[in-house]
């Protein structure tokens, strides 16, 4: 295989792998995206507005190794800071083609209407930099792909084009390309294997190169989801955007009355997608009527009532037994030179929190940081010089090791929620700490409902745009600390008031039987 010092593929063109190699466009001389399905490479196509039902389905048919493609999907805002910095104008783009955008300002409580289990979040204004992109997976991987090859000459995208495997150099220490499936062999200088944690790549990896084993952990809360899609009535289109609802959920708690997830979103094409999502292995049945029932027993009914005399579009989409949240190791091994593992096979975090896109691109910002740092300290990118492999010896490990510091945060967040359910299946090994901050932010979740302080700090929190520690601030402090120790002294008065109640029954008990014992 010839040499190619200044070449980058990229394993899996989904929407991680777009993110990473537009990381990697501005400092290679190629980057090559291969993905075994067929995609629309075509950049007059993928900038086309507004796609119907039926477009998306044929979409997400040819790209079948997507098995979630048309369930929900949210970039929130911390992702998109992210990648605003890799792919410039990403946001507006999406929303040229469909997408809705709840922003700073967008009105809680009336078009945006959020219930975490114990109540609706109180009527107010979002807060300042509050950001989620609603739309399906379909306009956002179509987008970031045309924003991609719009931005990024260098970059080519070839599908279908399967890899069958990485190449090793003799020593087997450096990963030199990759050989597709028809036999063609690439040469790279750096191979980023963004496939997922089902990759048949990582895992001949794993079994004939590799003599550790990953360190793996999973948490599993037996989930299901059932999606629709519904046209929206053109008495809804006739009001006012500001009047009609743009996102609803009931997302409870595991002491809710209900465990069972109700959400839809406005989407492109003037849908509502709509799901339920039901754990512990429980489904919703097949039929129309079956997903109808189910919006309308939650304690919220409001997904219910908008969809109601909505049109239902086709069926539901199951996406039965979700795989659950896992987290792989590989900043614990010793990777080969000029290889990385990123996107779902390091972390794959349950969908219910919506972190996906913005963990991948938490990782492509990552991933944008070190190679530039690569090419700085070398001195080449000065001179317009792009990476080649030599200069890339060492930093595999590096990567990873940032990578996992990337994924960090919204694999602890989306871990500890899984943890709340008794029937989740995963370590629990929690210290005291760990305990008494899940007690404390259950104090917080209880306030929800009736704190606008409380909502609009969780708010910013969920969507990545300030760190957890904001939930322990002096103004948080004073209204959760009073909840928790009212709810502590009400806890105490309960049992003094059930042992007052056992005492008053077996007194009168032990007096009868002595006085029949003394006659």
């Amino acid at each position: 295989m010839s040499a190619d010092q200044h070449t980058c593929v990229v394993i899996g063109g989904s929407i991680a792998g777009t993110f990473f190699a537009a990381a990697a466009a501005p400092v290679f001389d190629r980057v090559i995206v291969l993905d075994r399905d067929h995609l629309e490479t075509e950049l007059t196509a993928l900038q086309r507005p507004s796609h119907d039902y039926q477009y998306l389905c044929e979409e997400a048919a040819s790209h079948k190794s997507v098995f979630q493609s048309l369930q929900m999907h949210v970039l929130l805002a911390g992702g998109a800071v992210s990648v605003a910095k890799l792919l410039p104008g990403f946001k507006e783009q999406c929303i040229r083609s469909g997408a809705n955008h709840m922003g700073s300002g967008c009105p809680i409580g009336t078009n945006v209407k959020m219930n975490y289990g114990d109540g609706p979040l109180p009527s107010m204004a979002a807060p300042d930099g509050y950001s989620v992109l609603l739309g399906t997976r379909v306009l956002f991987e179509r987008c970031a792909r045309a924003c991609l090859i719009e931005q990024h000459p260098n970059v080519e995208v070839r599908t279908p084009c399967k890899v069958d495997c990485v190449i090793f150099d003799a020593q087997e220490r450096s990963v030199k390309g990759v050989q597709l499936a028809s036999g063609e062999k690439i040469p790279a200088a750096l191979v980023i294997d963004a496939t997922g944690g089902r990759s048949h790549v990582i895992a001949q990896f794993m079994k004939e190169k590799c003599s550790q084993t990953v360190e793996t952990v999973k948490y599993d809360v037996g989930l299901n989801y059932h999606t629709r899609f519904f046209r929206i009535p053109d008495k809804v289109l006739q009001q006012p955007k500001e009047e009609r609802t743009w996102f609803s959920a009931y997302m409870p708690r595991p002491t809710s009355p209900s465990t069972v997830t109700g959400m839809l979103q406005v989407v492109e094409g003037n849908m509502y997608q709509a799901l339920i999502s039901r754990m512990n292995g429980q489904k919703c049945g097949p039929k129309l009527e079956d997903f109808m029932t189910q919006l309308k027993s939650l304690p919220d009914q409001d997904v219910y009532e908008t969809l109601k005399d909505a049109e239902p579009l086709g069926p539901a989409f199951d996406y039965l037994g979700a795989k659950g949240t896992q987290r792989h190791f590989y900043e614990r091994l010793y990777m080969p030179d000029n290889y990385v593992v990123l996107g779902d096979a390091l972390a794959h975090l349950n969908p219910c929190f919506g972190s996906g896109m913005t963990s991948a691109a938490f990782q492509a910002d990552m991933l944008r940081e070190q190679l530039t740092l690569a090419a700085n300290s070398r001195q080449k990118h000065l001179m317009g010089q792009s990476l080649s492999s030599s200069q890339l010896k060492g930093y595999s490990n590096k990567i990873q090791r940032q990578a996992a510091k990337a994924v960090e945060l919204p694999f602890t967040l989306v871990r500890d929620g899984d943890l709340q359910y008794d029937f989740c299946k995963g370590p629990r090994n929690r210290s005291p700490v760990q305990k008494v901050v899940g007690a404390y932010i259950d104090g917080v979740q209880d306030l929800l409902p009736h704190s606008k302080v409380v909502a609009a700090t969780w708010l910013m929190v969920a969507v990545f745009l300030q760190p957890p520690e904001q939930l322990f601030k002096p103004g948080i402090l004073r209204e959760v600390l009073p909840h928790l120790a009212a709810l502590k002294w009400r806890s105490m008065c309960i049992t003094l008031r059930l042992c007052l109640m056992a005492i008053g029954l077996v007194f009168p008990l032990l007096v009868f039987s002595a006085v029949i014992r003394a006659f």
